[in-house]
């Protein structure tokens, strides 16, 4: 499944796939956390910009807290485009918010194209 992110049906026109990450996070994110954590996977990808980097963040409230067996906080999704796998993405995020001093719960991991 796609995520409703407008720039990613671009992104799999020239990559193989979009590949994410999701993350309850345990606190709110600030701007600057977000450019810091762009630029990381930025970093790690080798390229000179973020243009393939998104992110989608929603609310936990009370009830989902509940049904996830958290705290109430963030889910946050760091999507990227790339035509190479990356084994090491999940460790390059950790230790960019360990950085940042958030606190978070790696959720899962996914690969979307659109032949998948």
């Amino acid at each position: 499944m796609i995520p409703d992110v407008p720039e990613i049906e671009e992104w799999l026109r020239t990559h193989d796939v979009v590949r994410t990450h999701t993350y309850v996070v345990h606190q709110r994110m600030n701007q600057d956390d977000l450019v810091f954590l762009a630029e990381a996977i930025a970093f790690y990808l080798e390229r000179d910009d973020v243009a393939n980097i998104s992110f989608i963040i929603n609310d936990i409230d009370f009830e989902e807290a509940l049904a996830w067996n958290c705290n109430r906080g963030i889910t946050l999704i760091v999507l990227y485009a790339t035509n190479d796998k990356h084994s090491s993405m999940e460790k390059i995020i950790n230790k960019s918010l360990s950085t940042r001093k958030l606190t978070f719960d790696y959720m899962g991991y996914k690969e979307s194209g659109l032949d998948v």
